[in-house]
């Protein structure tokens, strides 16, 4: 497709005043098939877009993502920002032909790909923190379960999701434990089970929460290991 031959394709794209070559709406063409048409095309011109009270400039010389503008962000941020949008308005103008300070130099392949990988992230982070237990279900175990003094939830990759009383210094073992209880569970065929982790003086325990969460927990100084993986074990399976 030639960006010559969107207008007859699109009502709401048509030639604009006020020196604008061409007007169109991102509802209808998306702003990164837009970038696509200009890159491959080597067009030199100018991108005023707008979405509610958020508005982008982009600057393009023979094909090239120059520079770009979105509210507060500047360069390939402000591209992934506006590769977001569903919706809103944009014109082009013709832009100068020659090159000046670059601010950009991804080539808009790389830029797509890159705004994609982070809105795929983004969903699976929804997903984790929508499918784990509440800050509120995190602190009532706590409380129905002595044997636990702290208690966290973290997806497979090792992100923290929540935790209540977690030791700082715990933290950073995250990923290690998650990859950890990734092979125990799949030695035990997918079987919920909870695991003990020990790493030196440190006790943990280990317990799946769905296939994309587990839950960590920290055992009561003193109390008996037996009735903290029992509360564990029985808290999980009562409230999943």
């Amino acid at each position: 497709m030639s960006i010559d031959t969107l207008t007859p394709q699109y009502d709401s794209l048509s030639t604009a005043k006020n020196g604008a070559f061409l007007h169109g709406n991102f509802a209808l063409m998306s702003p990164a098939s837009v970038f696509q048409i200009l890159c491959q095309e080597r067009r030199s011109v100018i991108m005023t877009a707008w979405h509610g009270m958020s508005k982008a400039h982009v600057r393009l010389i023979e094909g090239t993502i120059v520079s770009a503008s979105c509210n507060d962000l500047e360069g390939a941020e402000a591209i992934y920002r506006l590769l977001t949008w569903t919706g809103g308005q944009f014109h082009l103008e013709p832009g100068p032909t020659t090159p000046t300070t670059t601010i950009i130099t991804d080539c808009w392949e790389h830029l797509v790909l890159e705004a994609a990988r982070r809105h795929d992230e983004q969903d699976y982070e929804n997903i984790l923190l929508s499918t784990g237990p509440s800050q509120q279900q995190l602190h009532a175990l706590l409380e129905i379960c002595p044997a636990l003094t702290g208690v966290a939830i973290v997806g497979y990759d090792g992100r923290l999701l929540a935790e209540v009383e977690m030791a700082d210094k715990l933290v950073p073992y995250a990923t290690t434990i998650a990859q950890g209880l990734a092979v125990v569970g799949a030695a035990l065929n997918g079987n919920r089970s909870v695991t003990l982790y020990i790493n030196g003086n440190n006790r943990l325990l280990l317990a799946e929460w769905d296939d994309l969460t587990l839950v960590l927990a920290i055992p009561t100084p003193g109390a008996r290991i037996n009735d903290a993986i029992n509360q564990l074990s029985n808290w999980t399976m009562r409230v999943i």
